[in-house]
């Protein structure tokens, strides 16, 4: 599939790349540990004694060792001295802050972590693999880069890079949801490397101007006492970065005091300063990269790093996941396309749009006929196109897929000599706010060509319903009297849990549709809107019902008669004590909300089930109102009785029906929900909870209405409410 320039960018970095940020990211995850096992050793830290001062610390060294020449503290807040021991040699320890006992030695940096230094800082390769790793860096930050363009893209805006994210596949959803999480660590590691690598060849200076100082001019008196010096008495100990004591007693030796952000060199016996220096900005900087880069001294941040490192690892096995899903749904054609009577065009960014087509192609081909898949920006001359069928999703904010961005211009600009039907199916997700818009701008493109005919009008399908695409195809199928009959079955669960057995203890019917109550032989834990898997006899494959759980612990399922339906012919024969083996698959998305004070229920034909369940548990009494849209008044008498003893307990406030066979005005469930359209945009304002169940074409319906409801009442997208989960959809 064609590539936006965006995802052919991170494609290539990350591919390009992949071998050294690998190596980077294995030794940075070991690295990462190195300050955390220091951290480890336990010592004391001057961090944990802010009431000492530099003074009060040279006053105890000076006391305790014959002659210092060094104090310093470590990234750790460990205190270390440099000095001379009783034999006259000269040793580095660690000392307590306070006490200035020795507290141990230095910490020795095992070889593991001396190995992975190495390899992390120069791959064993001194200054050109310096060179290599800085290039690396640079190169993970464009990823991150090109990353967080994608996402703002698929997100439909950079205020919405943190709202949900829509599934369409784990690595997909995982990767997205990680990367934002990452996202700034990784910037951090990828900058301050690139930093380190400029600092490391001098192509950022990191030098501070020396200390200019006049020796003649050195005074030696008044001798001011230690504890006294201005400097030592106003620096707490915890900002001490080193202090170097005089060598000699000659007034031309001195001390010299780095802080934080300066360096100060102090008269020895008089106290005042000789020379100050602020750190110029680079060194501070560079000060910063490198606790950024490497943790020192920091458990939390290394921690981090180490974490960022691990994600750094799982977008490489996820962006190859989902490079090779895309890889492998190339396009495979078995006829030449000036041979072909029906055309499939195809408009994907991600190649998931294409495994629709293709399915449709098999069938095709299995019915004998011959049929070309292309992509959008592919269209050209068909010399014996009599059908033409798009199949597209929406990219960003209502824009074409990145494979179709030429066809509103090839289009307009074809040559075509012969009639042809053309139907559009979109592909999309109602969480977005231009839901299938680019379907519906090729529809109307092709909808002006004098030569093509609608032969269908657009359908629009959200999150890849198979049910949903192949109810369109058996629509399309009875248009053309061409056999499509693509499986509305949904994968099997890979695990399937030990079935549940039922006893059927009561049946009512009318016309074509039945309602089942069943009986948990054993105790199950099961909630209203939780789905029934039901194995027919031959177990060909499993049909899910959404079910109402009463108060009684029952099963309520209401079900539609089909000529040829297999599953619903084998649950029309039970009868009451007869038994039915079942899976319960949990449902979380289609609960009642125990939260919202209004819930608006939507259904049409048996989707009413799950409702009815619902409302048997609403003990809170919240207030809910129930539309239901039918044929005729006789086909709501299935459940009149019991949605009677829910109106009259109070836990149903409201019923709308509408019936479309009562009369010659025919009226749909959502004409009703268009009259009271105030009141289900103050709903969804106040939080309220929208629930729909029921057909495709009813939930496509109601959809329509309710953006119109929210264009006209509201300053939202019904995007929005989607995404803050106030509407909920089972549909079938």
């Amino acid at each position: 599939m064609t590539l936006s320039i965006w995802r052919l960018s991170h494609l290539a970095l990350a591919l390009s790349s992949a071998a050294f940020i690998l190596v980077l990211t294995l030794t940075g995850i070991v690295l990462a540990f190195d300050p955390v096992a220091d951290r480890m050793v336990g010592y004391e830290r001057v961090q944990d004694f802010p009431d000492q001062t530099l003074a009060d610390m040279v006053h105890v060294v000076q006391q305790r060792y014959d002659e210092v020449l060094t104090l310093s503290v470590d990234a750790n807040g460990y205190l270390a001295i440099s000095a001379f021991t009783e034999e006259g040699d000269v040793e580095d320890f660690y000392i307590h802050p306070v006490t200035g006992e020795k507290t141990g030695e230095f910490i020795e940096q095992s070889e593991l972590m001396k190995f992975a230094a190495t390899l992390h800082r120069s791959l064993f390769l001194k200054s050109p693999g310096r060179i290599f790793i800085g290039i690396n860096s640079f190169l993970l930050f464009l990823i991150a880069a090109s990353g967080l363009v994608l996402i703002v893209k698929r997100q439909q805006g950079w205020k919405e890079v943190f709202q949900k994210i829509i599934r369409e596949g784990f690595f997909q959803y995982s990767h997205i949801y990680l990367g934002r999480i990452a996202l700034v660590p990784l910037v951090i590691i990828s900058i301050t490397g690139v930093y380190l690598s400029l600092l490391r060849f001098s192509i950022i200076p990191d030098s501070i101007p020396e200390h200019d100082i006049a020796s003649e001019e050195i005074a030696s008196e008044p001798i001011v006492p230690l504890d006294q010096f201005t400097w030592f008495t106003s620096i707490p100990l915890e900002d001490l970065r080193s202090l170097e004591f005089p060598f000699s007693p000659d007034p031309i030796d001195y001390y010299q005091l780095s802080l934080r952000d300066k360096e100060v060199v102090i008269n020895q016996y008089t106290g005042e300063t000789l020379s100050e220096i602020n750190y110029p900005v680079v060194r501070l900087f560079s000060e910063w990269s490198t606790l950024l880069h490497t943790g020192r001294g920091t458990v939390g941040w290394s921690l981090v790093l180490a974490l960022s490192c691990l994600a750094i690892f799982y977008f490489m096995v996820s962006g190859f996941a989902m490079w090779w899903k895309r890889r492998s749904s190339r396009i495979r054609n078995t006829f030449r396309k000036k041979d072909c009577s029906h055309i499939l065009l195809v408009g994907s960014e991600t190649g998931s749009t294409l495994v629709f087509a293709q399915m449709l192609h098999k069938h095709l081909t299995k019915a004998g006929i011959k049929s070309f898949i292309a992509e959008l920006n592919r269209f050209g001359s068909y010399p014996r196109m009599d059908h033409l069928i798009v199949l597209t999703a929406t990219y960003g904010q209502g824009e074409a897929p990145t494979n179709a961005r030429k066809f509103e211009q090839l289009i307009q600009s074809a040559h075509i000599d012969r009639p042809f039907d053309f139907s559009v199916v979109g592909f999309g997700s109602l969480a977005y706010a231009d839901f299938c818009k680019y379907a519906l701008d090729v529809d109307r493109w092709l909808g002006n060509l004098p030569e093509a005919s609608r032969l269908t009008q657009p359908f629009t399908i959200n999150k890849r319903s198979l049910e949903s695409f192949a109810q369109w195809a058996e629509r399309w199928g009875n248009l053309t009297n061409t056999e499509v009959a693509i499986s509305k079955a949904p994968a099997l669960p890979k695990r399937r849990k030990k079935p549940t057995q039922f006893e059927v203890i009561g049946k009512a019917e009318y016309d074509d549709t039945f309602v089942l109550t069943l009986r948990s032989v054993k105790a199950k834990s099961f909630t209203s809107g939780d789905l029934l898997a039901v194995f027919p006899d031959d177990g060909s494959h499993e049909r899910l019902y959404s079910m109402g759980c009463t108060t009684a612990g029952d099963v309520l399922l209401s079900i539609k008669r089909h000529q040829h339906g297999v599953c619903s012919g084998y649950l029309d024969c039970l009868k009451s004590g007869d038994s039915l083996v079942a899976n319960i698959v949990k449902n979380k998305h289609f609960h009642f909300s125990k939260k919202a004070r209004t819930v608006v229920l939507i259904s049409s034909g048996t989707g009413i089930a799950p409702y009815i369940g619902m409302l048997h548990n609403n003990a809170k009494g919240t207030d809910t109102h129930l539309y239901w849209g039918g044929r005729t008044p006789e086909a709501f008498g299935l459940y009149a009785p019991e949605i009677k003893r829910l109106k009259e307990s109070g836990k149903l406030q409201r019923l709308e029906r509408a019936f479309s066979r009562e009369n010659e005005e025919k009226t749909y469930v959502q004409d009703l929900l268009l009259q009271d359209g105030v009141m289900i945009a103050e709903a969804l304002e106040e939080g309220g909870t929208l629930m729909i169940c029921g057909s495709i074409a009813m939930q496509s319906g109601v959809i329509q209405v309710l953006n119109k409801i929210v264009e006209q009442y509201t300053i939202r997208a019904l995007s929005h409410y989607q995404n803050k989960g106030q509407i909920l959809m089972d549909c079938y």
